[in-house]
C-alpha cells in the first residue's frame, strides 16, 4: 500500500510537470512564429506567389516576424535566412513534435531525478536498518551491563555485610571477655570480703 502511495504521488508529480511544461513552452515562444506541423513552405524574396522560393522552412523552425503585408510575413531563421512566407501557414502554437520533444527531454529528466530518489530511498533504508541493528546491540550491551554492575554492588554489599558481621562478632567477644573477667574479679572482690580479708 504505501508502495501504491509513492507511485501516485510520482505519477501525480510528473503529470503536473508536464503541465507546468507546455504553459513554459507556449510563454517563453510568444514573440516566434512556427511552420505548421508536417509541412515545408517556400520562402520567397517578396510577398507574391508568381516569384519562385529562394529556400525552404519547414515544420518546427523558430521563425523571427519582421513584418507582414497581404497575407505574407516577413521572417528571419535561426540561420540567418530572410524572406516572405504565406501567413497562411505560419502559426503561433509551438507543433505538437516540438511540444513532444520538449516533453521528452522534461520526462527523461524527470526520470533521472525520480531514478535517484528511489536510489538515495534505497540507500537511507540500509543505513536505518544498520543504525537498528547498532540500536538493538547497543541496548543488549547495556542490559549486559547493568546485569554486571547489579551483581557487583551485590557482591560488595554482601562483603560489607560479613565484615560488618564479623566486626560485631569480634566486638562481642571483646565485651564477653570483658564481662567475664569483671565478673570473676567482682566474685573474688566479694569472697574476700566475707572472708574478712583473705586473699585466696
Amino acid at each position: 500500500m504505501p508502495i501504491l502511495r509513492s507511485k501516485i504521488k510520482a505519477l501525480t508529480f510528473i503529470c503536473s510537470l508536464l503541465l507546468l511544461g507546455f504553459y513554459d513552452i507556449s510563454m517563453s515562444f510568444a514573440e516566434t512564429v512556427y511552420v505548421s506541423d508536417n509541412l515545408r513552405v517556400g520562402v520567397r524574396p517578396s510577398p507574391d506567389s508568381s516569384i519562385a522560393p529562394i529556400n525552404v522552412v519547414t515544420s518546427g523552425m523558430h521563425l523571427t516576424v519582421i513584418e507582414s503585408e497581404g497575407g505574407y510575413i516577413k521572417i528571419k531563421t535561426e540561420t540567418g535566412i530572410t524572406g516572405w512566407v504565406k501567413e497562411v501557414y505560419m502559426t503561433k502554437d509551438i507543433p505538437i513534435r516540438e511540444k513532444f520533444d520538449a516533453l521528452n527531454v522534461k520526462y527523461e529528466k524527470q526520470s533521472g531525478i525520480i531514478a535517484e530518489l528511489e536510489l538515495s530511498i534505497e540507500n537511507l533504508t540500509k543505513v536505518k536498518m544498520a543504525l537498528i541493528t547498532d540500536l538493538d546491540n547497543i541496548r543488549s550491551d547495556k542490559s549486559d551491563i547493568e546485569l554486571k554492575l547489579a551483581r557487583v554492588l551485590e557482591e560488595k554489599y554482601v562483603d560489607q555485610l560479613g565484615n560488618g558481621q564479623n566486626f560485631m562478632i569480634i566486638i562481642a567477644l571483646i565485651i564477653f571477655v570483658i564481662a567475664f573477667i569483671t565478673g570473676m574479679l567482682w566474685y573474688r572482690y566479694l569472697v574476700t570480703r566475707r572472708l574478712g580479708g583473705l586473699r585466696l
